[in-house]
């Protein structure tokens, strides 16, 4: 574990809007052990601030999620550092965090090499969906459609203005626009509402359905999966490779 600890990087970000001296006490010493090299104390001391004190901070995330990867534990890191980089995507500690994430990718992407029998690939869930649409901010998409659907109206306006070949060529493609900028803004809505996790453990059981008595197959942790369904102690997930099944709640981070 060691000589992957270079790769991360620590936020260091101190300002933090809380209550009284021992919170930014308390952070300090949490970046003292890390600096030490003594990885779980510093987890333990960063989430207590977030158990204890309440605090719901991207820094102390961020900080929080580099601590348990160099401990070991790469689910809870990669949760917290999702939690950050959600929490302040353009900030300092969101930009550190989604850097440590993808490295964090990486370096469990180049310990699956060789294992026979290994077909994850360890990144960002991804689907069809995604993979054409995800560059396309949802408002954007929105806004183009509602503009399109307004020019197509109004080329039904004024076509009695126009000879009728003209009339109708704007029209058609008022109504061509329209209907690709629709299903573009249908996209990227149905992307926005989906909710990602990762598997917190080794060996996480993926069964078929909640009355499965063995596992189809078994998760490796830090797989990053999309939310399908909760239903009591379960949930069930959609890996980007398309399989789909049910895991326990308590081994599925969800931020």
């Amino acid at each position: 574990m060691k000589r992957i600890l270079p790769c991360l990087l620590l936020a260091l970000i101190l300002p933090l809007s809380v209550r009284g001296e021992t919170v930014p006490q308390l952070f300090d010493a949490g970046v003292s052990e890390y600096r030490q090299g003594n990885f779980d104390r510093s987890a333990g001391i960063f989430l207590d601030l977030v158990e204890k004190y309440d605090v719901v901070s991207p820094d102390v995330l961020a900080n929080l999620g580099s601590a348990e990867f160099a401990a070991g534990r790469a689910g809870d890191a990669m949760l917290h550092l999702m939690m950050a980089a959600r929490l302040d995507p353009d900030g300092r500690a969101g930009q550190t965090a989604a850097v440590n994430l993808d490295r964090i990718r990486s370096l469990l992407n180049e310990r699956q090499e060789g294992r026979s029998g290994s077909a994850y690939v360890f990144g960002g869930y991804t689907d069809p969906w995604m993979a054409l649409f995800s560059w396309l901010p949802p408002q954007a998409a929105l806004i183009a459609f509602l503009a399109c659907w307004a020019s197509f109206f109004v080329s039904l306006a004024v076509r009695r203005m126009l000879r009728p070949e003209s009339a109708r060529t704007l029209a058609a493609i008022a109504l061509a626009l329209t209907v690709a900028t629709g299903f573009m803004a249908y996209a990227t809505s149905r992307i926005s509402g989906y909710r990602t996790g990762v598997v917190l453990t080794e060996s996480t059981p993926l069964m078929t359905s909640i009355a499965s008595t063995e596992p189809s197959a078994t998760l490796p942790e830090g797989l990053e999966f999309r939310v399908m369904e909760r239903r009591g102690a379960w949930v069930r997930i959609r890996l980007s490779s398309g399989l789909t099944g049910w895991i326990p709640e308590s081994e599925a981070g969800i931020p």
